[in-house]
């Protein structure tokens, strides 16, 4: 019998299937990656660390690995992330949670959105416990690709269902409605806030 928290993020999984499903216009187009020989010339000593770890005798750890993609992110190089990432799969080391979530803000500043959805569908199947962090990554991204309604909507669904939202998060969602100039929704939203969940 599924405990009430498992039964719980099953339901958010369906809601985030449904929205993967509505956003990604070919969701069973491959993950979009840039060839690996054309990007290296976008961060030459984040790939040359890269094919260090790949090829030493023993596999990188996820800490290492994580500090390169981080590095890749942080310099807006979202295309080269990705295609390493895909590059870590194809040689057999598994992702963990930190990298997964790395690769959700990628697709997100990416605009693929149906990806990011996806991904945060594999961590699920993966056994993981999402956390604020990464949910608030991905209604940001629904933000800034001009998706406010689904962003909220997301929103309304996590909450339903018990999960604990913060100060960035409603931030992030304000913003988003104040750019589309639904001013008395963010003010509306404020109030939500405020109230507790049950």
């Amino acid at each position: 019998m599924l405990s009430s928290a498992t039964k719980m993020r099953y339901s958010v999984f369906r809601t985030f299937h449904a929205i993967t499903c509505f956003l990604s216009s070919s969701p069973s187009s491959p993950i979009p990656t840039l060839p690996y020989s054309h990007i290296s010339n976008l961060h030459h000593h984040a790939l040359v660390s890269f094919d260090r770890l790949i090829n030493r005798r023993h596999p990188p750890s996820h800490v290492e690995m994580g500090k390169l993609l981080k590095s890749l992110i942080r310099d807006k190089h979202y295309h080269a992330a990705v295609s390493l990432f895909s590059q870590l799969q194809f040689r057999g080391i598994a992702p963990n949670f930190i990298t997964m979530s790395m690769l959700i803000d990628c697709f997100c500043q990416m605009g693929h959105m149906g990806y990011a959805f996806s991904v945060l569908g594999k961590i699920f199947k993966m056994g993981y416990q999402w956390n604020v962090i990464t949910l608030t990554t991905l209604m940001k991204g629904l933000c800034i690709n001009g998706k406010v309604k689904s962003a909220l909507e997301f929103h309304d669904e996590v909450r339903a269902q018990g999960y604990q939202l913060n100060e960035v998060t409603y931030g992030t969602l304000m913003n988003g409605l104040c750019k589309i100039g639904k001013t008395r929704a963010a003010i509306e939203l404020v109030q939500l806030a405020a109230e507790p969940t049950d």
